[in-house]
Parts: structure tokens; sequence; C-alpha cells
């Protein structure tokens, strides 16, 4: 189909938390392998996508985002765009592509991947499903790691890298809270960290035994088992300090997510939670609270 069925688009990016990430190994070409339960929530990003079927911007791409952090000329929702048009072989017509950045950038949330997911999803809306799940899987995998992740969302054991994903049962209904230090650091850069770590770290995340609560539906389980192999990789005073607060005030259990460096703590009661938002609001700029969400992208009605 070599014209959209709807010219416009809008739709909502969540962001992802990891309660476990595990690091297996590394391939040849230096993708670390992995092994994460991860889980997606309520703050997103809003995605607009809009076709222009006349000559003006014939051919062209345009990201629009008022974040500065984020480069309009080189970035993961650019790049999703044109795996779509050159996998489908649809020609582009003229793509205006407008973020409303809400997942904060650098915090191991996969904000990028999201808005990827969301303008792969979007496309192939507007087109009339050209591409199945899988193959947008496989379009995602080749911009980003999380980016088959957050295409389905909810809560998946993820593996390999990236691209290995297996339904878990939704986790119980609860609220995180999230504090992002100033500082953020590069998925890149933490990686690198990493290895460059020796020996590397001997804690190891109980995956049966998150597995077993997430079955169970316990979230003191959940809680328990909370852990993430690239903490060892980040500034430890900070994370321990962020994670010390959120435990102080009410949290069952708390952890970096992803890459970092935003840290979260997993809350049974929202009064609880917020009291801890507005606590750790007078030391962190970037406070969010948020809750458990069952898809990584939605189209908005």
């Amino acid at each position: 189909m070599e014209f959209p069925l709807c010219k416009s688009c809008e739709l909502r990016a969540f962001a992802k938390l990891n309660l476990t990430l595990e690091i297996t190994g590394k391939r040849g070409d230096g993708y670390h392998l992995l092994r994460m339960v991860t889980q997606s929530v309520g703050l997103f990003d809003r995605v607009a996508l809009s076709i222009d079927a006349g000559e003006s911007h014939g051919g062209e791409i345009r990201l629009l985002c008022a974040e500065p952090a984020i480069d309009p000329m080189h970035n993961t929702a650019l790049l999703a765009a044109e795996a779509f048009f050159r996998a489908t072989e649809i020609p582009n017509h003229g793509l205006e592509i407008r973020i409303e950045k809400r997942i904060p950038t650098a915090a191991g949330m996969a904000g990028g991947s999201a808005d990827a997911a969301a303008v792969l999803l979007g496309l192939n809306h507007m087109f009339g499903g050209p591409l199945s799940e899988e193959e947008l899987s496989g379009l995602g995998l080749g911009i980003g790691a999380d980016v088959p992740f957050c295409l389905r969302g909810s809560t998946m054991l993820v593996e390999g890298v990236g691209e290995i994903l297996t339904p878990l049962s939704p986790i119980p209904e609860c609220f995180f809270v999230i504090a992002k230090p100033e500082d953020g650091m590069s998925t890149a850069e933490s990686y690198r960290l990493y290895d460059l770590l020796a020996p590397p770290p001997a804690a190891r995340p109980d995956d049966a035994g998150m597995l077993a609560a997430i079955a169970d539906g316990s979230l003191r389980g959940i809680a328990a088992n909370l852990h993430n192999a690239l903490e060892a990789a980040a500034p430890p005073e900070q994370i321990a300090e962020i994670k010390r607060a959120l435990l102080e005030n009410g949290a069952l259990g708390a952890s970096m997510t992803g890459s970092g460096t935003a840290v979260f703590g997993l809350f049974d009661c929202e009064d609880t939670a917020r009291r801890a938002c507005r606590t750790l609001a007078a030391r962190y700029r970037q406070i969010y609270l948020t809750g458990p969400a069952r898809r990584g992208v939605e189209i908005a009605e």
C-alpha cells in the first residue's frame, strides 16, 4: 500500500524498569548477552506521526522534540522510520515525528527504544499492517536491544541480546517511585565500565525466586529478588544513597534500572509512595510516581 489509510497517528510509548538484569556473556561482535525480567510502567512519551502526501516534504523525515538531549538528526525514532520504509519498500512521501518527552534520558528506562517502537507500530498501523509482529521485532532489534520488548511490553523474561521474549504473568497492582539523579549514564558507557571490572561481580540475581514470586503474585517476593548486575559499574555512593532513601521511606525493595542511573522503589501502598515522592523531591529534581503498564505502546484514542 503506497498511501496510508490514515495520515496521522498519536501513540503512548511506555518506559520500562528492570526487575532483574544479569550479564551472561559477550558475543564476538561485542554485544552483551543478557537475562532480564523487564516490566513496562505507566510513564510514557507522546509520539505523533503525520504523513504529508504533498510535494513540500517529499522523502523527508523530520523529528521535532523540545528536549535538548534529543538530537533531531540522529535518533532511534528516525532510524525506526527509515527501517520501516526500507523493509516495506513503501515510498516515503514526507513524515513528521513529534515527540513529547516524559521518560527521562540517560536513565536506563528505554526512552529511546520506546519511541522507536512507537514509530514502528504507528507506521505499520497507518499503512494497513504490512509487517507482522515478528518482522517488526526484527527491525526493532537492529535499532536497539530494548525495542523488541517495548513493542510488546507488560512483564517479560528477556534473553539473548533482547530478541528472546517470554511473557510472564502481569505483576500485581503496585507503585514505583523513580528517582533520577542529575548525572546520567549512556548505555554504552555503563557496559564499558562493567567490562573493566575485575573480577566481575559475584552476586547474581535469583531468577528462580523472581519468577516464582511473579507467578505467585507476591510483591514482597518480587521486592526481595530485585537485582541489577550493572549497579556494580554505576556511581556506588549515588545509587546506594537513593536506594537507602527509598527503603527508609517505605519501599519494599529498591534497585537501579537498566544501565542507570535511575533508581526505583517498589511500594504496595499509594499513600506511602506519595509521601516518599515528596521526601525525595527535596533532594532530586526528577521524581516520578507510576505503576505497572500492560503494554509497551498504545495508540491514543
